[in-house]
């Protein structure tokens, strides 16, 4: 089988046109193609042969990269890699250094994993209105699943990648093309609590600078319920920002400070320090009380689950080292937010 792909790859698709992936359709149908040549050569051993097929789409990928100086040349040269992770979900695909491997030459070339994130987060069809290019996946449950997937691999390899402030987790690797913003904000300000969810079950980072409440994810989710409250009062908040505000509750101690907007009236003075907004009162009625940090202090084991997990996560243990805690089921449960 690997001098059928060698031959697919040198002989065939390397004379392809530079645009020929270009279009999502046309990624599909080259997708299929390795499908059928995995069926066809690869006998019972569908799983060895879907890891063949990945490793000659790298290989190629790497080949090119190197001959151009060590520069990507984008492409078909560069879409191939997600005609490997089209394959990868598709045939479920469970050698995690090869899918690791993926994602680490996705990285390279781009610097973030938005074109995995995104058709989960805003559907199949806004990336092509924002990007230019149309998901991989043909709907947004599929691409739900898919985001699970990678997910699921790259904590199981525990996989790092070095952004522009700093180290970073899989999950909470910034989305280039939406204000370099993590999965999770973009998810809390589209109301997604579905994928928020997945997004917290695998250790996303709320607030991924620890002193710098700004870059809470809660932050531009309070923003739009509080402008709602002020400029509609008769109008009931969307049950999915609720949703969305109660689930990242669970990874903070209480209900943070609301803090303007960059571009909103700031004082002119840099070093003044910034006066935090008000709440609308029906916002904290959402709320628990030993959430809101303003009727009644924090409730103590909720305290307890947040440093858990912040231990957990710095040690890349989340979601995997929760099941290893000597700790009775309930507990584990709670820890896993799969209860409250």
């Amino acid at each position: 089988m690997d001098v059928i792909l060698d031959c697919i790859f040198d002989q065939v698709f390397s004379r392809l046109d530079r645009g020929c992936l270009l279009a999502r359709y046309k990624r599909r149908q080259f997708t299929d193609y390795l499908s059928t040549v995995i069926r066809g050569s690869a006998g019972d051993d569908t799983e060895g042969g879907c890891e063949r097929a990945v490793q000659a789409a790298l290989r190629f990928h790497q080949t090119s990269k190197e001959e151009n100086g060590g520069i990507c040349l984008l492409g078909k040269y560069h879409n191939v890699l997600y005609v490997a992770a089209t394959l990868c979900y598709d045939w479920q695909l469970q050698d995690t250094p090869t899918v690791s491997r993926l994602l680490q030459d996705i990285f390279a070339c781009e610097h973030t994993f938005e074109r995995l994130f995104v058709g989960a987060i805003l559907g199949t069809k806004v990336t092509h209105l924002i990007s230019g290019w149309k998901s991989d996946f043909r709907t947004r449950e599929e691409c739900v699943l898919a985001v699970q997937y990678f997910l699921e691999h790259a904590t199981r390899a525990n996989l790092q990648f070095e952004c522009t402030a700093g180290s970073r987790n899989f999950v909470d690797v910034p989305m280039e093309s939406y204000g370099r913003a993590t999965p999770l904000r973009v998810a809390a300000q589209a109301g997604q609590a579905d994928v928020l969810q997945i997004l917290l079950h695998y250790g996303a980072t709320v607030t991924p600078q620890p002193s710098s409440i700004d870059t809470c994810a809660l932050q531009p989710l309070l923003h739009r319920m509080n402008d709602l409250c002020h400029d509609q009062p008769e109008e009931n908040i969307a049950k999915e920002y609720i949703n969305c505000m109660n689930l990242l509750l669970r990874e903070l101690p209480m209900l943070p400070t609301l803090l303007p907007y960059p571009e909103d009236d700031l004082p002119t003075d840099p070093t003044a320090p910034v006066e935090p907004r008000s709440l609308h009162p029906r916002i904290y009625a959402l709320v628990p009380p030993q959430r809101s940090g303003y009727f009644t202090a924090p409730c103590l084991r909720h305290m307890c689950r947040c440093v858990v997990r912040q231990q957990l996560r710095a040690s890349g243990l989340i979601p995997q080292g929760i099941s290893m805690l000597m700790l009775p089921d309930t507990v584990i449960h709670y820890l896993n937010h799969e209860e409250e």
